[in-house]
């Protein structure tokens, strides 16, 4: 992975703060960092409405979708979502 500049500062602000939105555009490595870090550095759960069952889990009908998880979790970014019938 490529180092990112913006790495030492996400890792100190995990450290106090229970939600960090790391946003930007398109294709730059967001969802790349995110898991490196939940794999190194932070270990957490990483949680992708990508998934089928965490889409579910997070419908608008749903209670709580990180609850089901053990923390710390760390909620990844959807581009696009399976179709749900």
């Amino acid at each position: 992975m490529l180092h990112r500049n913006i790495t030492a500062a996400l890792l100190v602000t995990l450290g106090d703060t229970p939600v960090v939105a790391l946003s930007g555009a398109r294709q730059t490595g967001k969802s790349t960092l995110a898991r490196a870090l939940v794999e190194s550095a932070h270990p957490a759960t990483y949680l992708t409405r990508d998934d089928a069952d965490v889409l579910d889990a997070a419908a608008p009908e749903s209670v709580d979708c990180a609850g089901q998880q053990p923390p710390p979790r760390h909620a990844g970014a959807q581009q696009k979502g399976p179709v749900r019938s």
